[in-house]
């Protein structure tokens, strides 16, 4: 899981039993997932700017995954007891 990511030096973490989860549960979602940040270029210009609001990588990131099917969702209230997956998600 995620190994062009890896292969391309991204750096990733699985906090608890998110790989687990992850990749049993959902493998699709971890292959969206790569495959839009696989396709991230930032150029330095727009790391180096400065700027208020949403920054152009976080537009292009929520566009990318809303044209996946991923839709933006708030939660009211987070559980801070483990297990987090009880709580109701939707990809």
């Amino acid at each position: 899981m995620f190994g062009g990511l890896f292969a391309h030096g991204f750096q990733v973490t699985f906090p608890l039993h998110a790989k687990a989860i992850l990749g049993g549960d959902f493998p699709e979602v971890a292959e969206q997932l790569e495959a839009t940040l696989l396709g991230v270029s930032i150029p330095i210009e727009e790391i180096v700017g400065s700027g208020g609001g949403e920054a152009k990588e976080t537009q292009w990131l929520r566009c990318a995954l809303f044209n996946q099917g991923w839709r933006k969702r708030s939660l009211d209230r987070l559980s801070r007891s483990w297990p987090v997956a009880t709580l109701p998600l939707a990809f």
